[in-house]
């Protein structure tokens, strides 16, 4: 027996789950806090991930993003140096105004 809600709720579907697809999905739910209607469903073909020995840069914008997401503490523990000094007004968090 199934029952019925009159509530719609919304799927998410994201394709990959590499840097980009696993960030927009923590985005997502980051930026949805009190909202139960969002799901949102990651989908990698791979069976696991490895390590490739490419590495990666992220400017100004994305670190904003990932500091505001609570990730950079996790990030600058992974870093072979250290981030750059940025002045503190432009590491501060990422607002969203609409």
């Amino acid at each position: 027996m199934s029952t019925s809600s009159n509530k719609s709720s919304i799927t998410i579907a994201i394709v990959g789950g590499g840097i980009g697809g696993l960030t927009t999905a923590l985005a997502i739910t980051h930026f949805s806090k009190g909202r139960n209607d969002i799901k949102v469903d990651i989908y990698e073909a791979a069976a696991k991930f490895t390590e490739i020995g490419a590495g990666f840069i992220l400017s100004l914008r994305p670190w904003r993003v990932m500091r505001t997401l609570g990730l950079d503490k996790d990030l600058e523990a992974l870093l072979d140096f250290p981030v750059q000094n940025f002045p503190p007004s432009k590491l501060g968090d990422l607002s969203l105004n609409h």
